[in-house]
């Protein structure tokens, strides 16, 4: 054997086998539509609980020794009171004592979201200087526990608590909205509020939806009838199938516009307890989510510009 050979068989013999690394499985679970939680799991309880206390801290100053005060925001918490009809103990000589009541009352899965839904509902004056970082931190939470929830602006620091749905129909609903100019957004939201809220609505929401339609489809098929029904829409454009076109290139004639009327014309008569008469049946959640579903997408068509006079 060589000299080189011999240091290398040495070498050999006294570098160490590195031994196997066994990892560890992660037992996070990574949440997915049909995983995220309804209600309140203790973790979220704590979150909550601690953004409770953050945003119910006041903080000033001793005007004679410049030191800091720390007190608390008794006026939003007896704004959330009155929204959640509930009338927490209260000691005149200790005011941190309706704070200890409040965050006690949030420790269980129910009354955590609420007062979490409550912060976010009474808006102005108690919500002015906090919402937006208030905002911003509670969906962080609900989003990094897997709840099922999450808030939605609504205007003047105030907010609501709707279902999370699929990032892309979100997204587009979101769109659907802000561009609007016409009544279809307002009712777009009126809708999915109803149909994904808290406290679900789904006739509510199913109305919504046929107004979002009328709303957005009216101004292009029947401009001078302010107050068409949806019925009198679809008839319209079953009447003269010819008098718009999509912009889609058609393989037939009227092909993209009679989807649309075809979209719209399924939500219609699906509309069951509209009238009083016969034997209306009450809306179900699913039909309220297909409806809305619908709804955006028959708005998008028309507020661009896809369906159009020829």
């Amino acid at each position: 054997m060589t000299y080189s050979g011999v240091i290398m068989n040495t070498l050999q013999k006294n570098i160490p086998r590195r031994t196997a690394i066994t990892r560890q499985a992660s037992t996070r679970t990574n949440f997915t539509d049909e995983t995220l939680l309804e209600g309140a799991p203790p973790w979220l309880i704590k979150s909550i609980k601690a953004w409770v206390d953050e945003l119910t801290e006041s903080r000033t100053r001793d005007r004679r020794t410049g030191d800091r005060v720390i007190g608390v925001t008794t006026s939003a918490i007896h704004a959330v009171e009155r929204y959640l009809q509930i009338s927490l103990p209260e000691d005149p000589e200790d005011k941190f004592e309706l704070k200890k009541q409040l965050l006690d009352y949030c420790n269980d899965e129910i009354h955590c979201l609420d007062v979490a839904v409550a912060f976010m509902a009474i808006g102005d004056p108690h919500m002015a200087y906090t919402f937006d970082e208030s905002f911003v931190s509670l969906n962080l939470i609900l989003k990094e526990s897997g709840s099922k929830w999450i808030a939605v602006p609504g205007g003047q620091h105030t907010a609501t608590f709707e279902e999370r749905v699929n990032e892309t129909a979100q997204e587009a609903y979101a769109a659907t909205v802000s561009e609007a100019t016409n009544l279809s957004g307002d009712f777009l939201k009126r809708a999915w509020s109803a149909g994904f809220g808290r406290n679900p609505n789904p006739s509510e929401a199913y109305n919504n939806a046929i107004k979002a339609m009328e709303a957005a489809a009216w101004p292009i098929v029947t401009p001078q009838n302010n107050s068409a029904t949806l019925g009198h829409i679809i008839g319209e454009l079953k009447a003269n199938p010819g008098k718009w076109q999509s912009a889609l290139r058609e393989a037939e004639v009227n092909l993209g516009v009679g989807v649309i009327r075809q979209s719209m014309q399924v939500v219609w008569e699906g509309h069951s307890d509209r009238h009083g008469t016969g034997t209306p049946q009450d809306i179900s959640q699913e039909a309220a989510e297909q409806s809305i579903f619908t709804a955006v997408t028959v708005c998008v068509h028309f507020n661009r510009g896809y369906i159009k006079l020829r």
